[in-house]
């Protein structure tokens, strides 16, 4: 992938990169850098928070899905429990996943592209 951020001092911006993959904490370096684009620095702290923002929101509405999937999955007789455990296991395993790629890729000051959602966070973000 691009290293835009490759060699940039990140010493100040450490805890700021460690929100943008902190769930909705991500919204913190989101706002912050919004508007303060152009250096590349920032550019770098705002990537990585909008994709964290965009990760932030598909764990929410995957969450809702998977619960909205528990309550029809709670009548099928034998499987029905299996199958909620695994959903759950699923979108918590791939949300942790994505977070601590996130965590390493900013700290090691590389851009990254999260698939499927870092895209769609380029167009809405």
């Amino acid at each position: 992938m691009t290293e835009p951020g490759a060699g940039h001092s990140q010493e100040d911006h450490t805890i700021l990169l460690f929100l943008a993959y902190f769930g909705i904490l991500a919204l913190i370096p989101f706002l912050i850098f919004g508007h303060r684009r152009g250096e590349p620095q920032h550019d770098f702290v705002y990537r990585h928070a909008r994709q964290g923002l965009a990760l932030a929101i598909a764990v929410m509405v995957f969450s809702v899905l998977v619960w909205a999937g528990d309550v029809l999955l709670a009548f099928i007789p034998k499987y029905g429990v299996l199958l909620q455990r695994l959903a759950w296991l699923v979108l918590i395993t791939l949300a942790a996943l994505a977070t601590i790629t996130g965590w390493v890729k900013a700290f090691k000051g590389r851009d990254w592209v999260l698939p499927g959602i870092g895209r769609l966070a380029e167009k809405w973000l």
